[in-house]
């Protein structure tokens, strides 16, 4: 009996650290000036997208459509542009999440640091006894 391949075949820890070192430079730093870096940019990230663990996959979806949603924006269309800005902004827990993730387990930062926060000791005035 022959099975044939299956696209999750690819997805593993190591595959996505991988891709994502060998594209580290250009998830941080995209260089696009022209429509062809577009192209290049979105697939850089469905490179990576299609190696990603099934923890990531979907946070990795979302990035990527907001970048497509980005590369249809029409200068001097507000819809278009504010389309994009919104777009953006719901993915924004994803791109965290992949920050995190990647940073975890890959040892590799894509993006600004996600600052560790603690929560902030409430202050209690001290009671006093008067005797």
């Amino acid at each position: 009996m022959t099975y044939a391949c299956s696209s999750d075949s690819q997805r593993s820890e190591s595959a996505y650290c991988t891709a994502v070192g060998r594209h580290l430079d250009q998830l941080n730093n995209p260089a696009i000036a022209n429509e062809a870096d577009i192209d290049a940019t979105i697939g850089i990230y469905r490179e990576v997208s299609n190696a990603a663990p099934l923890a990531v996959q979907p946070e990795w979806d979302t990035l990527l459509a907001s970048l497509r949603t980005a590369a249809t924006v029409t200068p001097g269309d507000p819809a278009s542009v504010q389309l994009a800005a919104d777009t953006a902004r719901e993915a924004q827990p994803a791109a965290t999440r992949i920050s995190t993730y990647t940073a975890q387990r890959c040892s590799l930062q894509i993006g600004a640091a996600v600052p560790t926060t603690t929560p902030s000791a409430s202050t209690i005035a001290p009671t006093t006894t008067t005797g």
